[in-house]
């Protein structure tokens, strides 16, 4: 391994990791983003001057959903969210088995029914779902942008889309400050990355819990990167996306502020925790009142 890939997995390991000692040991994966370095060095178009913003949200179905009606409401709030953002250049594409049961009245919301050729109620489909949008976007928009995955449970700053398009790159973004939040809007916990000067010694990203978190460049212009970043980060732990973006040699910018809800105990979502998580503090349901639209 170079002397200098070394280093930088390693100064990415210490900013990343929950606990800093667990930085000195590496696995294959690490490996092998490292072995594909120099393919994404060799692509160099430079982004145009209207990056399309394309959020896929792959939606449970119907016969999966403990309750349809609740994946529905939930849907519907990330969609309001969506609309609410303060800069309008973005699309939404809803890859699922069954489209929702409220109008999509937003032209740059479209369902996208998806093909099951192998229907099983208990099927892990969602990468499925998100590599039939990439074809549909393929097919679509031949042009550059960026892809954010964005689970139909979660719920982005109406400042978001903005600040993206003010700092255009080649790589994409990671957002790793925001909340988990309980319903009723006044319990859950902020996350963030480690922060001394706060007395935060132990890292507790937005991107170790949600998988909402990450934006990645795609240019389908003739000789450009195409999708191969979001494939080679995507199916990773999204606590590693940022970790292992650097050490493709595309590392992601950071979001500053807190910039998504990870929306939990609502019964239809993967997360494992079942206490209920303490109280917001007054400043923190104050800028959720302030920046989200909510339940």
């Amino acid at each position: 391994m170079k002397i200098q890939h070394y280093r930088s997995m390693l100064c990415s390991r210490l900013k990343t990791e929950r606990l800093p000692w667990r930085a000195f040991s590496w696995g294959s994966v690490e490996n092998e983003m490292l072995d594909m370095r120099d393919e994404f060095g060799s692509f160099s178009n430079p982004i145009s001057n209207d990056p399309k913003y394309i959020f896929l949200i792959p939606l449970i179905s119907r016969a999966k959903a403990k309750d349809w009606i609740v994946v529905c409401q939930l849907l519907k709030v990330t969609l309001e969210a969506l609309v609410s953002q303060s800069n309008p250049n973005w699309k939404a594409i809803i890859c699922g088995q069954n489209s929702p049961d409220f109008e999509l009245n937003d032209c740059r919301v479209e369902f996208l029914k998806f093909q099951d050729h192998e229907p099983t109620t208990n099927k892990f489909d969602k990468f499925e779902k998100l590599e039939q949008c990439i074809q549909h976007i393929k097919e679509t928009h031949p042009a550059d942008g960026f892809l954010h995955v964005l689970d139909a449970d979660d719920v982005l700053h109406r400042e978001f889309v903005s600040f993206v398009s003010r700092h255009p790159n080649v790589n994409g973004f990671i957002i790793n400050k925001g909340f988990m939040l309980a319903p009723g809007g006044r319990n859950g916990r902020y996350l963030a990355p480690r922060d001394v000067t706060k007395f935060r010694l132990v890292s507790d990203t937005l991107a170790d819990s949600c998988g909402s978190c990450m934006s990645c460049y795609f240019d389908t212009r003739e000789g450009g990167l195409e999708f191969k970043l979001f494939h080679a980060l995507a199916k990773q732990s999204h606590g590693w996306f940022e970790h292992l973006a650097i050490l493709l040699g595309r590392p992601l910018v950071q979001v500053p502020f807190p910039a998504l809800i990870y929306n939990v105990l609502h019964g239809n979502n993967d997360y494992g925790g079942r206490v209920q998580p303490p109280q917001l503090s007054v400043e923190h349901v104050k800028y959720i009142s302030d920046n989200f639209t909510t339940l």
